[in-house]
C-alpha cells in the first residue's frame, strides 16, 4: 500500500469525524463505516495484510474515542469490548483483524 492510499484512506476516516457523531448508535456507523472498509479490504487485503491491520487499529481508537465521547464514561471501553467479542460482524474489519489487545 503506498503511502498515498494510505493518507487518502485514514484523511477520509478523518473526515467522517466518527469521534464526533454520537447521536448515532453504534450500528448507524456500522453502516457507515462498512463499506469503506470492505473497500480496503478487497482492493488492497491481497498484498498488504499488514498495513490493513494498522488501518484497523485506526478504526478501532476513534471507535473507543466514540464510545468514551458518547457514554462519558470508563466503562464505555468494556461496553466496546463486548459487543466485540458478541458481534465479531458488525464492522468488516472485525472480522479480519484479531487483535490480542483490543479495547483496554
Amino acid at each position: 500500500m503506498g503511502k498515498k492510499a494510505k493518507k487518502r484512506f485514514t484523511e477520509k476516516l478523518r473526515l467522517l469525524k466518527i469521534n464526533r457523531i454520537t447521536n448515532r448508535s453504534i450500528t448507524e456507523i456500522a453502516e457507515i463505516l462498512n463499506p469503506i472498509l470492505r473497500g480496503m479490504k478487497n482492493y488492497f487485503g491481497a498484498y498488504y495484510k499488514s498495513e490493513l491491520s494498522k488501518i484497523a487499529s485506526f478504526v478501532n481508537f476513534k471507535l473507543k474515542k466514540w464510545a468514551l465521547r458518547k457514554y462519558k464514561s470508563r466503562r464505555a471501553l468494556k461496553w466496546l469490548q463486548r459487543m466485540y467479542l458478541q458481534n465479531r460482524d458488525m464492522f468488516e474489519h472485525w472480522k479480519w483483524y484479531k487483535p490480542t489487545y483490543f479495547f483496554g
